[in-house]
C-alpha cells in the first residue's frame, strides 16, 4: 500500500513494501546534489578506503557523497536513512535518526487507525505522535531536497514533485 500527502513545500510519500526504483531514481532525480547517509543497517555508516577515494567524507556519524551522478556507488543495507541536500552539511551536523522506531510512518495517526487491528490496543500508535512532530521540525531546520527512509516502510519526502510522482508510478 502507497499512501502520500503533502506537507509545507513538501511532497511525501510512505510504501509498506519495498520501492523497485528508489536507489535508481534518487540518482536520477539529484545529479550534483549531495546524499548523506545517517543510518546504514540501523547504525551509523563506516566508509571503506574506496569509498574515501571515491570522494565521500565522514562527519560526525554522517557519511556524506560526492557530488550525485548516475556512478555513483552508495552504501546499503536495511535500516537505512538518508538526507539529499545541494551542499556538504557542516562536519558537526548530527541529526536525530527516524528510520530505526518501529512502525515509523509519516501517515497521519488518526488514518493509521482506520487500518489498525482492531483487538489491539487502540491507543497503540500514538508513540508516533511526538517522533512525527520532531521529524517536521527537524526537516524545516535542515531544508533538505529530498529525504529517504527504507525501514519497516519506504519513506520518502522530497521538494522535487517528479521524483515522487516517479516513486509512486514504480510502487
Amino acid at each position: 500500500m502507497v499512501q502520500s500527502g503533502r506537507w509545507g513545500s513538501y511532497y511525501w510519500l510512505v510504501s509498506s513494501r519495498e520501492l523497485p526504483t528508489l536507489e535508481a531514481a534518487t540518482l536520477r532525480f539529484h545529479p550534483g546534489d549531495r546524499l548523506c547517509i545517517t543510518s546504514i543497517d540501523s547504525g551509523t555508516c563506516r566508509l571503506y578506503p574506496e569509498e574515501i577515494a571515491a570522494g565521500w567524507t565522514a562527519g560526525r556519524n554522517v557519511a556524506v557523497s560526492p557530488p550525485v551522478d548516475d556512478g555513483i556507488d552508495i552504501p546499503r543495507d536495511q535500516y537505512d536513512e538518508w538526507y539529499l541536500l545541494d551542499r556538504p552539511p557542516a562536519h558537526e551536523w548530527q541529526p536525530e535518526v527516524f528510520v530505526n522506531y518501529g512502525g515509523y510512518t509519516l501517515v497521519a495517526v488518526e488514518e493509521s487507525y482506520r487500518t489498525f487491528d482492531p483487538t489491539l490496543d487502540r491507543h497503540g500508535l500514538d508513540y508516533l505522535f511526538p517522533i512525527q512532530e520532531r521529524f517536521w521540525a527537524q526537516i524545516e531546520r535542515i531544508d533538505p531536497i529530498s529525504y529517504v527512509a527504507m525501514g519497516d516502510k519506504d519513506v520518502v519526502v522530497s521538494k522535487r514533485l517528479e521524483f515522487i510522482k516517479h516513486l509512486r508510478a514504480g510502487a
